[in-house]
């Protein structure tokens, strides 16, 4: 799927499997590290799938040097310095709804309960129960 421009358009990102050149401009292999213990910060507040969440700490994987296409609706970030700055937006792709989450790679995420309600409010919105 990462080869697949679709997909890209799709969830509004591009990680990179390789260094590779794109219009002109050079981008280096995306990367991620697991085990990393952060602080997320909501971004958008008045987002429904924000809604509830305050600022919360998790435990997970990180990932950076990918792009995140512009017009998407940032929702969470973080300012550690292993991942990249946005880690969840909502977008539309056709007639859905689309959350891409970064978070949520092991027990750790699912553990949390700030995690539990994003992802919880995220599935809503995409199914138009908000």
């Amino acid at each position: 799927y990462q080869q697949w421009p679709e997909y890209e358009r799709i969830i509004g990102a591009k990680y990179y499997l390789e260094p590779t050149t794109r219009d002109g401009v050079a981008k280096p292999r995306s990367v991620w590290k697991h085990d990393v213990s952060f602080r997320v910060q909501v971004l958008n507040r008045e987002h429904p799938v924000t809604r509830g969440v305050d600022d919360f700490d998790i435990h997970d994987e990180t990932y950076n040097l990918f792009d995140v296409a512009p017009g998407v609706t940032a929702l969470l970030g973080t300012r550690e310095p292993t991942s990249g700055p946005i880690l969840a937006w909502a977008k539309h792709y056709a007639a859905a709804r689309v959350v891409y989450l970064q978070l949520g790679h092991d027990h750790h995420a699912y553990e949390n309960p700030h995690y539990r309600r994003v992802l919880t409010n995220a599935i809503r919105w995409v199914a138009h129960r908000d």
